[in-house]
């Protein structure tokens, strides 16, 4: 019988593969664009060739990064600004390349040159890159309100409560200091496991230990744990008294930032340190 870590090792090397046959077709379509671009210099090919293989490499280049920031395994809190908006930007080109083609056939379709069918595998390709666009601007709202979050952690540091020091950030609504250390590993699979019991659902956490995003913005966040919930709401005001009565210390952020999303949340252990940057 294979074992779990055996198992598990299988799953690691066919993403691992995947991940390199991804770069692979990119880099493949740089390489090929590359030759094509020196074979139009010397009169070899039409330009249109060199407009046809650079359209390929394009979208070669923007599936790469779909497959690694909307597809793959990459968590939210492990994404960085740059990541999430080369993830957009790549979903609405491909989106704009088959509108164009759409674009391109009705015009041959008007001169009798193609059948109006041919239309139809057109529009369905189009239609399927942009639902896969409105998942990302889906994804990079949840990503935005996950940067407030950590803005919001930035203000506890910076601030403490400072309500009129930094009226662009949520503020600090309830700060319970409890034993003021980092909680354990074990406290905070206590937490989740008494959550789940109480509402049948996972704790809905939207940051956990040290991320990507957290350093990106300067900030060691181990430990730490950020719960997605409105500290008002009843998970938030159950929440909020378990952590007390277990002398967790925790953060309550709560109110809208005009123009912005909420940023409401919990975030458990003591305020995120500034990461020291070597002298």
């Amino acid at each position: 019988m294979r074992s779990p870590f055996s198992l598990a090792a299988c799953l690691w090397l066919a993403g691992s593969l995947c991940a390199r046959a991804q770069d692979s077709e990119a880099a493949q379509a740089r390489i090929e664009t590359d030759r094509v671009r020196e074979m139009v210099e010397a009169g070899a090919l039409p330009r249109k060739a060199l407009d046809e293989a650079q359209a390929h490499m394009q979208e070669a280049e923007d599936n790469t990064v779909l497959r690694r920031t909307l597809y793959g395994r990459l968590g939210l809190e492990d994404m960085t600004e740059t990541q999430a908006r080369a993830m957009i930007t790549a979903a609405e080109r491909q989106w704009k390349r088959r509108e164009a083609k759409v674009e391109e056939a009705a015009k041959l379709v008007e001169l009798e040159v193609r059948p109006r069918s041919s239309l139809d595998a057109l529009k369905a390709d189009a239609e399927r890159a942009k639902s896969v666009h409105a998942m990302t601007v889906a994804r990079l709202k949840l990503f935005d309100e996950l940067t407030q979050m950590v803005r919001a952690e930035h203000t506890a540091v910076e601030f403490g409560h400072a309500e009129d020091d930094a009226p662009e950030a949520p503020k600090i609504s309830e700060r319970f200091a409890g034993e003021g250390s980092v909680p354990s590993f074990g406290k905070i699979r206590a937490v989740e496991a008494a959550f789940e019991r109480h509402f049948g659902m996972a704790l809905p956490v939207s940051a956990r230990g040290e991320t990507e995003l957290h350093k990106s913005m300067g900030f060691d966040h181990t430990g730490r744990v950020d719960v997605g919930v409105q500290p008002d709401s009843k998970e938030g005001v159950w929440l909020r008294k378990l952590l007390e009565n277990m002398k967790v210390p925790y953060l309550a952020f709560r109110g809208a930032v005009k123009g912005q999303s909420t940023a409401a949340h919990i975030h458990i252990g003591p305020p995120s340190n500034r990461i020291r940057k070597a002298d």
